[in-house]
């Protein structure tokens, strides 16, 4: 809550919009269209005859889809941040010409709270790819497994 309150702050102080991250996910895995070949042909029926098998193959895409939307929504709060920065240093030159000695705490506040942010979003960053790469390392270890015993009981 912290991190989101000196984000607003400094965006406030700034006059940039924020970006949310609930607002930019994306819906990758329910745009992804039917399953196709490697030749781009769809292939014809994939789904429906195992609905367990269906239903973990969704649970695992959506997984992986909200992950990875997580991820770009903390990289454009990032980039939003970065931006919040930069316009700090632009405003405190413009002071420089005027009354600066105001606002200079405020701007020196401002960017601190960004400066924490951004150290923030980018550790939850870091944290969200690690998951994912952990997530799909563990799976490829398990159809690696998979495809050892289909082999060896042919």
């Amino acid at each position: 809550m912290a991190r989101l309150a000196a984000r607003a702050s400094a965006c406030q102080v700034y006059g940039i919009r924020q970006s949310s991250p609930a607002s930019s996910r994306s819906t990758v895995a329910s745009s992804r269209g039917p399953l196709r070949t490697s030749h781009g042909r769809i292939k014809a029926g994939v789904f429906g005859k195992d609905k367990e098998k269906d239903e973990r193959q969704e649970k695992n895409n959506t997984g992986t889809a909200r992950s990875t939307s997580e991820v770009v929504a903390i990289l454009i709060s990032i980039a939003a941040t970065g931006v919040a920065i930069s316009m700090a240093n632009t405003e405190s030159i413009k002071d420089l010409k005027g009354d600066f000695s105001k606002r200079q705490d405020e701007i020196i506040k401002a960017q601190e709270a960004a400066v924490q942010a951004l150290r923030e979003d980018i550790k939850q960053a870091v944290e969200k790819i690690e998951a994912a790469n952990t997530k799909f390392i563990s799976q490829q270890v398990l159809v690696n497994r998979l495809e050892e015993e289909v082999t060896i009981r042919i």
